[in-house]
């Protein structure tokens, strides 16, 4: 939800559509279904959003990334007019075919003061053939460039991720669990819950430690 017409009071965006909060107490709705994005999948048409100011031009931007379904792409969508009557939009950079992104963030994950854009894929809905869904992020270089950058390929999805300060240290660090675990990921078919400790740029070295059936793992420096 924000306030995608300008008009002072929140409206809600969904897949392909947003809904414009017509008298600002959410009891009268017009549908705008001009959102240049979203696939029907096996589940319908599946999506996850997060709207922040991601080139810091203090106008917000939407970010989406599809979910449920392979081949998933994930977006910038810029309001152009401010009161979302046209968009644009920008698909970022990748290097392979994804599975389903059933999980998107948007944090300053390397300290620099720009959103950097994060996801992971699922155990299921893979392409064909492959059994490594890996978690993706995408570092904000300014001026519109962002630079595909994999995290983590260790043979252990991730749905719904979660990030914040875990370890209280001043960076921001990953939590993920699945949605249903695949007989060849990393802990022999259980389910699990994952926590990438953020070690960008800090220099530490910790050791590992066993995080429910998952695991904690780091990630350095991106250069």
């Amino acid at each position: 939800m924000d306030d995608i017409d300008g008009d002072g009071d929140l409206d809600v965006v969904m897949a392909n559509t947003w809904f414009e909060n017509q008298d600002g107490k959410g009891s009268k709705w017009a549908a705008h279904r001009n959102i240049p994005f979203g696939r029907v999948g096996p589940y319908g048409m599946c999506v996850r959003t997060a709207i922040v100011d991601i080139d810091g031009d203090g106008k917000k931007e939407v970010v989406m990334g599809e979910a449920d379904i392979v081949g998933s792409k994930v977006v910038i969508l810029h309001n152009l007019d401010g009161k979302g009557r046209a968009w644009s939009k920008v698909e970022l950079p990748q290097s392979f075919t994804y599975g389903s992104l059933h999980s998107l963030a948007v944090a300053d994950f390397n300290g620099d003061g720009q959103p950097d854009i994060l996801v992971n894929e699922q155990e299921e809905l893979l392409p064909p053939g492959r059994e490594n869904p890996r978690w993706v992020l995408w570092e904000n270089r300014g001026s519109g460039i962002f630079k595909e950058r994999i995290l983590l390929d260790a043979k252990l999805g991730g749905h719904d991720l979660r990030v914040g300060d875990v370890d209280g240290d001043g960076d921001v660090d990953i939590c993920s669990k699945i949605w249903g675990p695949r007989d060849w990921n990393a802990v022999g078919g259980k389910m699990h819950v994952d926590f990438l400790e953020n070690l960008t740029g800090r220099g530490k070295k910790k050791e590992s430690k066993n995080f429910l059936s998952g695991g904690a793992r780091f990630w350095g420096p991106m250069k």
